[in-house]
């Protein structure tokens, strides 16, 4: 099982969660971030500096969403992929409170009821981890996908959705594909054990790239222990 004390340990996750979007420039003033400095227009400016803004939508939190399906592994392989999607959700979880963003993780329990989790403490990550479901093969993602559907379809959701899972699907890109044309900020996490056999792995990545064309980013992860060196690709 994954240990909760990695969201402590790790900054893991250098990722555009602003929910904003570009929409013109103007001087610069002491308090801007230094990100935002637009540089070429600065060349043009004599001992002044320009500073992009962009206009939020939505709620600029984080909502990640945990999905406890994989491929049809060996259970090795399965445990090692949910310690993937869970110190991912934790990771990432713990960078939005870092950075002051309103952030919870969403997930189907046990139970098959929709659950809504909040930190307090860092033992509450225990609680949360008993309550997720046993990792399954085979099964449809149906209930995840509908849960990462109607929190980017609400009209007081956060603007930034990260999606954890080991298993890709077509519906699974195409609400992927339709958030992000909402003007929402959906953000991908997969986990492929190394151990998958190459053809399979080529099989799941290649769907991927439907995403590139839509410009949602996304991360391939073999494991937990690379968090801070997971396969990045931004469009």
């Amino acid at each position: 099982v994954a240990n909760a004390t990695a969201a402590e340990s790790k900054q893991t996750l250098q990722v555009l969660i602003d929910g904003n979007d570009y929409a013109g420039t103007r001087e610069y003033v002491i308090g801007d971030p230094i990100k935002h400095i637009h540089w070429k227009q600065s060349a043009r400016k004599d001992n002044s500096y320009m500073t992009k803004q962009f206009e939020a939508y939505g709620n600029t939190g984080l909502s990640i969403i945990i999905d406890c399906h994989s491929g049809n592994y060996e259970p090795e392989l399965m445990m090692t992929a949910f310690d993937g999607i869970v110190e991912s959700a934790l990771s990432a979880e713990d960078y939005g409170r870092r950075n002051g963003m309103e952030t919870e993780i969403l997930y189907i329990d046990r139970k098959n009821s929709r659950k809504r989790f909040i930190s307090t403490r860092q033992r509450d990550y225990y609680d949360l981890i008993s309550d997720l479901p046993v990792i399954s093969a085979g099964t449809p993602l149906t209930e995840s996908i509908n849960l990462l559907q109607s929190q980017g379809m609400g009209h007081y959701s956060q603007s930034n959705i990260l999606f954890c899972t080991a298993s890709v699907t077509p519906e699974l890109l195409r609400v992927l594909q339709s958030l992000k044309m909402k003007r929402r900020n959906p953000i991908l996490f997969v986990v492929i054990p190394d151990s998958v056999l190459p053809d399979e792995r080529k099989k799941m990545t290649a769907q991927l790239r439907t995403l590139d064309y839509a410009g949602v980013t996304y991360y391939i992860l073999s494991g937990a222990e690379e968090l801070q060196g997971g396969q990045k690709r931004v469009s």
